[in-house]
């Protein structure tokens, strides 16, 4: 991910953020996030706005902002991720990122996203913070489920017998949220643990 600059011969010359397209891939290859959840967390926003179409950069003016959104020549949003706003300090650290994202873009709303608020909340006019648990089965699990199975129906789609069977778990959130994220995608048929009949 670059740093926006309107000189496009800084934004090149500017550090790139890396993400990974799969939270799961960080594992496999030997990548580490330091044992961050924030870090998963944030890479995970990455992914999710990419898969809606956003043109991304990051903001840096000696506060940053995680993600800004660019529609043509305008920067229309700006988002901010970590894992909670419980400590003071990162609570400043977020809001002074996200502020001086909104003063730069003259953008009137910004969003922090993060998984440990026990609610939306209004931080201050014009910033909100987003629980990550809003999905149809209220669990944070949600996110990764409804990417894995768009990941699932892409790579099948072109396949003669493209059917694929998911058993889930029906204990815990889990297997509500696989199930869920996974219903209505072409291709793929949903099994609970210990049923034989399709959902």
């Amino acid at each position: 991910l670059t740093k926006y600059d309107v000189k496009v011969g800084e934004q090149i010359k500017s550090p790139k953020k890396i993400y990974f397209i799969d939270n799961a891939l960080v594992g496999i290859i030997g990548f580490s996030f330091s044992g961050n959840d924030g870090s998963r967390l944030e890479n995970a926003v990455y992914i999710e706005l990419r898969r809606r179409g956003k043109e991304l950069f990051y903001h840096n003016d000696g506060n940053e902002c995680d993600f800004i959104v660019r529609e043509g020549i305008r920067i229309t949003e700006a988002y901010q991720v970590c894992l909670s706003m419980h400590d003071e300090k990162t609570r400043q650290r977020e809001l002074e990122g996200i502020r001086s994202a909104m003063k730069a873009y003259s953008l009137s709303e910004g969003y922090i996203i993060t998984r440990e608020e026990t609610e939306d909340v209004k931080v201050e006019e014009g910033i909100y913070a987003l629980e990550l648990y809003h999905g149809p089965t209220m669990a944070f699990k949600d996110v990764g489920a409804r990417f894995m199975s768009r990941c699932l129906a892409y790579f099948n789609k072109d396949k003669k017998d493209n059917k694929n069977t998911v058993l889930v778990a029906t204990s815990g959130d889990t297997g509500g949220a696989v199930a869920s994220g996974f219903l209505g995608v072409d291709g793929v048929v949903i099994k609970a643990h210990g049923s034989s009949e399709a959902l």
